[in-house]
């Protein structure tokens, strides 16, 4: 099957009872161009992970999903892309802007998953920790784009040839 040009996006209000369906969805999608369970897991969660925080955090829970499959490199190769946007608070943004600091700066994303659990559990505040797990257990590099007060995550991994069908 031909998979260039893969490309799955969503305009949703962003609501708890949506980011199971939407999970789903886009996990059916991909079975039928990827054959790694394992990954359409990961980027199943990655989905879930970012539509979880726009429903706390999107104004007016608007959120835009794209989940994208694209060529990479001279070969059959392709890079997967789960890119969510959303307008948000300043305040927010901010809090975003200091967990992607911090992802950006250590060493271990592994320790700083686990570090980022035991503050969570220890203080209500926004932790961040989706972003960690996307980062760690999803195996994606993650990137953040700032336009005003609309925040867009991009989260990316790589799809070798021999995991598509």
């Amino acid at each position: 099957m031909d998979t260039r040009g893969v490309r799955i996006e969503l305009r949703l209000n962003a609501s708890p009872p949506l980011v199971s369906v939407t999970r789903r969805f886009v996990e059916e999608a991909l079975e039928k161009v990827i054959r790694d369970g394992d990954l359409i897991s990961r980027v199943a969660m990655a989905t879930h992970e970012l539509l979880e925080n726009a429903t706390k955090y999107a104004r007016n829970a608007q959120a835009e999903l794209s989940v994208t499959m694209i060529p990479h490199g001279d070969g059959d190769d392709h890079v997967l892309v789960v890119q969510l946007r959303n307008e948000t608070s300043s305040t927010h943004i901010d809090r975003l802007r200091t967990v992607f600091m911090e992802l950006d700066a250590c060493r271990d994303p592994m320790q700083f998953y686990v570090d980022l659990m035991r503050r969570n559990a220890q203080s209500a505040e926004t932790s961040g920790l989706g972003l960690a797990r996307i980062r760690v257990e999803g195996e994606m590099t993650l990137c953040l784009r700032v336009d005003g007060t609309t925040a867009t995550i991009v989260a990316e991994t790589h799809v070798p040839a021999a995991g598509l069908t």
